[in-house]
């Protein structure tokens, strides 16, 4: 026995195997083909969920596709807490109604 007293283990060593052209090493040494991997499937459509909410929201609330009157009617009334025609105003409508009062600067 030695120092430290447990069980010495041998490590092999592995030669270094220059990886060729649509390969790649795994973890742990081996060599695989790229094509040998799995794809990811892809969905046939991508969809942006939050692309055109407040234009819905304008012709929810009786706006039509005017988002504009919609957008200075959420920020004159955002005190009170209520649009005109009753219904509430929330944080996010808010942060949206902002958003588009900026982005008018934008295209002059």
């Amino acid at each position: 026995m030695g120092y430290g007293g447990g069980q010495q283990t041998m490590i092999k060593k592995v030669k270094k195997v220059k990886v060729p052209q649509g390969s790649h090493r795994m973890p742990d040494g081996k060599i695989m083909k790229d094509s040998d991997m799995k794809k990811k499937k892809q969905s046939p459509l991508k969809l942006d969920l939050k692309e055109g909410t407040f234009t819905r929201m304008a012709k929810d609330k009786g706006y039509g596709t005017n988002v504009q009157k919609l957008a200075t009617d959420i920020m004159k009334h955002k005190d009170k807490g209520k649009l005109p025609n009753g219904q509430k105003i929330t944080k996010l409508m808010v942060k949206k109604a902002n958003f588009v009062k900026v982005s008018r600067k934008w295209n002059k």
